[in-house]
């Protein structure tokens, strides 16, 4: 979970080829305890003992704590602009591909799919993605910017409503058939909204920021990409029966696909030279 930053400029005073690595240093040891703290905060909830809650606590305390200098202000409480797009891209990360680290084992294990077929739904998803990214650009051409956050909100709408059908068919309450509908309807409208909310972000920076921006949206999407992992994993190894885990695991991404919603509302269409 390394941020990606561009090289910093020589100063005036500084020989030629030998630039001033001191803004990297103040990136790389907060990433580096984030990576850490992450670490000890998903492990820690795997496991059911004293241990395990020294773990929780210290890892989400230096989650907290080390992500401070990698994030702009405001995302705790939603500020208008770049912090709801990095919260958005976050939460948007922890619903879909939290659920598709273990959708394949909950067809495997609740409607008795292979984990060859299982996996079968996670190709015509990644198909389905693609297909929204191709949307994302058309729209862009024919719309412009302006039109990004209506895509982005009708995206997440569509995520949760997708993510909800894929649920209830993995529980075996709907028909096996439209858990591939589900899941298609998910994917593609992340390849829309995920493509469109990254465009937005890039413009709300000037080119200078671009390389830091695109460090911040990657570390946000794999910190939370690694909780959802981390926490369905600790649902499904701790609680006894299998189909209420399951049920559990798919109603916390359902539960995180929401706020995007709210982010959505705060996001900024704004460019900057």
């Amino acid at each position: 979970m390394l941020p990606l930053r561009t090289k910093a400029p020589a100063s005036a005073n500084e020989p030629s080829g030998h630039p001033d690595h001191s803004g990297h240093s103040r990136t790389l040891w907060p990433a580096l305890a984030l990576t850490v703290s992450a670490g000890a905060l998903i492990e820690g909830l795997r496991r059911a003992d004293l241990l395990g809650l020294a773990m929780v606590v210290a890892g989400l305390a230096g989650t907290l704590l080390s992500a401070r200098p990698l994030f702009p202000k405001g995302m705790g409480r939603l500020a208008r602009g770049l912090p709801s797009a990095l919260v958005l891209r976050g939460f948007a990360a922890f619903a879909v591909l939290g659920a598709n680290a273990f959708l394949p084992l909950a067809l495997h294990e609740l409607r008795g799919l292979s984990l060859t077929q299982a996996g079968v739904l996670l190709s015509v998803g990644g198909v389905a993605w693609t297909v929204g990214s191709w949307v994302t650009d058309r729209l862009e051409r024919r719309s412009g910017p302006e039109s990004r956050p209506a895509r982005i909100r009708t995206g997440l709408v569509l995520i949760s409503l997708g993510l909800g059908v894929t649920a209830l068919a993995a529980m075996g309450v709907w028909p096996l058939w439209t858990a591939y509908v589900g899941w298609c309807v998910t994917a593609l409208s992340m390849g829309v909204a995920y493509n469109a909310n990254s465009l937005l972000a890039l413009a709300s920076v000037p080119a200078a920021g671009a390389g830091r921006l695109s460090g911040q949206l990657a570390n946000i999407e794999v910190l939370m990409v690694a909780l959802a992992a981390g926490a369905s994993g600790a649902l499904l190894a701790r609680v006894p029966s299998l189909p209420t885990a399951f049920a559990l695991a798919f109603g916390l991404v359902l539960l995180g696909s929401l706020v995007p919603w709210v982010a959505a509302t705060r996001l900024r269409q704004e460019s900057q030279c």
